[in-house]
């Protein structure tokens, strides 16, 4: 059986929150290796977590997007930190960092693409850019990400992002086994390039997948030859970004991430001068405890513990044991309760008139505003099968 390294791997607390109250996505993210002797994933928009951005009608005044109240905490986004976003799709990632960011000129955004290109391709980026536009988010197009002379004129940041970078492919298929050495030289150009607009103490984040062929791209030793280090990586959780939607390279298409982290590396020269976002060596933690650590937490236990926790063999031997088939029972039982919160949390936002009518019970038969004395009764003629004749209504 496939087992996730965990070596220098953290997760966020609110994903492993999440997963102790049996939600398969949380679980699934966590666990990312399945077995047939565990229930199936679900799709991710099943986490209660999971937020959908609110967008206004384009005929209304106020084009820009609403969001829900926001409170969720992201341990990879410090508020008062300069951020480069690079090669986002259709910019609706760069759009929910803008939550955690104290002002929002403290982000850059920029694709490779043109700026003509990425509002055909993406249906969604027009209004994107009007809430970026609106919040005073610097976008950039056009912006390649391998050229170090390009990369300086933007200035110099705290931190530089790149969320599933690959090379262009026809028609926004994958970048599969065939392109893995493009794809090589790729982050090989990234990683040279990129330093030379870090400031002091600055972090580089790459999210990718790690399930096969795109775990065995080897991003860890490519950025290590580059001169940098990996200080560790970190389950990448979603729901923490409402509204993004991951994108395919030249195509609306997306594609599951379930199985990503993110990795984060710094310039080797800076690892004995600097504090980041994760500790230099993984602290210890006793493995056989596993999740059962977690049961009797109090929520300053959790506030004491950080934003941030180790991953060890333990959480993820006892994430298998709740995904179990003799556990569907209790997980099928969370399931209902969500679904009953997310309906009941939706009827009381209807309007009265329209609550008033979902009480009103009508039998079966009785079509809306016709009364059953109105209706016509047929008789069915007598026949060789039907010796009388019958009436139906």
């Amino acid at each position: 059986m496939t087992e996730r390294d965990v070596d220098r791997l953290y997760m966020q607390r609110s994903t492993l929150q999440c997963a102790l109250e049996l939600c398969r996505p949380c679980c699934y993210k966590l666990l990312v290796y399945g077995t047939s002797r565990i229930v199936p994933n679900q799709r991710p928009e099943l986490c209660p977590r999971f937020q959908e951005v609110k967008v206004k009608n384009e005929d209304e005044d106020d084009n820009s997007v609403e969001q829900e109240p926001f409170t969720i905490e992201n341990a990879l986004v410090a508020k008062d930190k300069s951020v480069l976003t690079v090669g986002d799709g259709n910019f609706s990632f760069s759009l929910a960092l803008t939550k955690y960011l104290s002002a929002s000129n403290l982000l850059t955004a920029t694709s490779h693409e043109s700026n003509a290109t990425v509002l055909e391709t993406y249906p969604d980026s027009s209004r994107i850019f009007t809430a970026l536009n609106n919040l005073g988010v610097r976008v950039l197009h056009e912006i390649d990400a391998t050229n170090a002379q390009q990369l300086q004129t933007l200035g110099s940041f705290d931190r530089v992002v790149w969320n599933f970078p690959c090379v262009r492919m026809e028609n926004g298929a994958d970048g599969q086994n065939n392109e893995m050495e493009e794809n090589k030289k790729l982050l090989h150009g990234f990683f040279t390039a990129v330093q030379s607009i870090l400031q002091p103490g600055g972090e580089v984040h790459v999210t990718h997948k790690t399930k096969p062929p795109f775990g065995q791209w080897g991003i860890v030793e490519i950025a290590k030859t580059c001169g940098l280090v990996h200080l560790g990586s970190v389950v990448f959780d979603r729901c923490l970004y409402p509204g993004y939607s991951n994108k395919k390279v030249l195509s609306k298409g997306s594609f599951p991430i379930w199985d990503s982290e993110t990795f984060i590396f710094v310039r080797a020269s800076d690892v004995d001068n600097f504090t980041f976002t994760l500790p230099k060596e993984k602290p210890s933690i006793d493995n056989e405890k596993g999740c059962e650590q977690f049961v009797s937490w109090t929520s300053e236990d959790w506030m004491k513990a950080g934003l941030l926790l180790p991953m060890t063999t333990g959480i993820l031997r006892d994430i298998r044991i709740l995904l179990s088939p003799a556990n569907k029972k209790q997980l099928d039982e969370k399931e209902r309760e969500r679904k009953k919160r997310k309906l009941d949390a939706l009827t009381t936002s209807l309007p009265k008139d329209v609550l008033a009518a979902k009480k009103v019970k009508r039998k079966p038969f009785q079509k809306k505003g016709i009364k059953t004395s109105e209706k016509q009764k047929k008789v069915m003629p007598a026949s060789k099968r039907n010796k009388k004749a019958k009436r139906h209504s």
